[in-house]
């Protein structure tokens, strides 16, 4: 990156609000969220073996709806917002939804399986991020997310790089795929393309039921310490900090962690419920530290919260590259 874009690099992260909002909760405990990770809805086109959200009561706000709470989301100070589910493109409203929060100036992440991408393509020029899964080679990926899913990601990598929209996979590490991080780190240097890596967690993703895929093993532990030797050599492709990698080392073992939800960042549920976190915390309370925190993206924005210098290095490097 040459001084001209890291220019505009910093403009644009003073101008969303981000560093002001972290500087308010951080030294004056004031709440001021400008990223929300909204979950549109539970359905999905795929059977990922780690999930059980398909199995949810379906209630969605209607459209009209959802564009009133974009406004008051923007209103409030989101100036980021993250479209997840379920699969978001299942919903026939999506290209409007994403269409009418970009137009607002709020930064859009999308994270799909990309088997709809094509048919919603109109979605990619308002994107300011994609998120794809990636679990390991075609036959372990098909395994653990559906068959076809790796196909698919590769055609929705090859479609969002024609229109220039920058890829991260997320990595779900399971009993399945420990074996295999020298192919997702070779795959994602290949394609451009960095990627985070988390645990499977102990109940299936939203379900109470014990996940049998969670990797309650020595490999996982093996796994995660290779990955800090990649990160310790260099290694370009992980979204991971050192220190992000060290608290995952330790799953599923509690390990306080400063806790930025509700300060930094909000959860939105399918049915329109406001939330400080992915765990139900309730929106407007703002724990100081959480014990259970294994998504790598609210990890990392944990770490920095807690002024850990590398996490805080490796988000400048994020930004910048």
């Amino acid at each position: 990156m040459n001084v001209k874009e890291m220019k505009k690099s910093y403009k644009q992260i003073i101008k969303s609000g981000l560093l002001s909002s972290f500087l308010k909760a951080k030294f004056f405990g004031v709440a001021n969220p400008v990223i929300a990770s909204w979950r549109v809805t539970n359905r999905c086109n795929q059977s990922c073996l780690n999930c059980r959200l398909w199995a949810r009561e379906i209630i969605e706000p209607e459209t009209p709806e959802m564009l009133l709470m974009i406004d008051k989301l923007f209103t409030e100070g989101i100036r980021f917002l993250v479209f997840t589910g379920g699969e978001p493109l299942l919903r026939e409203d999506i290209e409007r939804i994403i269409n009418y929060s970009a137009q607002k100036g709020i930064q859009i992440t999308l994270n799909t399986n990309g088997r709809l991408l094509r048919a919603r393509k109109e979605c990619l020029k308002y994107l300011t991020r994609l998120h794809l899964s990636l679990d390991g080679p075609e036959e372990i990926n098909d395994y653990l997310r559906g068959q076809g899913s790796f196909r698919h990601t590769i055609e929705a990598i090859m479609l969002a790089k024609s229109r220039e929209v920058p890829i991260f996979f997320t990595t779900v590490l399971s009993k399945y795929n420990l074996k295999h991080i020298d192919f997702l780190l070779s795959f994602a240097e290949k394609n451009k393309i960095k990627v985070g890596f988390q645990p499977a967690s102990l109940n299936y993703l939203g379900s109470e039921e014990n996940n049998p895929l969670s990797p309650l093993t020595k490999e996982y532990k093996d796994a995660i310490f290779y990955l800090i030797k990649c990160k310790n050599r260099g290694n370009p492709q992980i979204i991971n900090s050192i220190s992000g990698l060290k608290y995952m080392y330790h799953f599923p073992a509690e390990r306080k962690i400063s806790c930025m939800a509700g300060k930094l960042m909000l959860r939105i549920e399918s049915n329109g419920q406001v939330y400080s976190c992915g765990w139900g915390i309730r929106k407007n309370s703002h724990p100081d530290t959480c014990n259970f925190c294994w998504k790598y993206e609210a990890i990392e924005l944990n770490l920095i919260g807690a002024l850990k210098p590398d996490p805080v290095l490796n988000a400048v490097k994020l930004l910048l590259n």
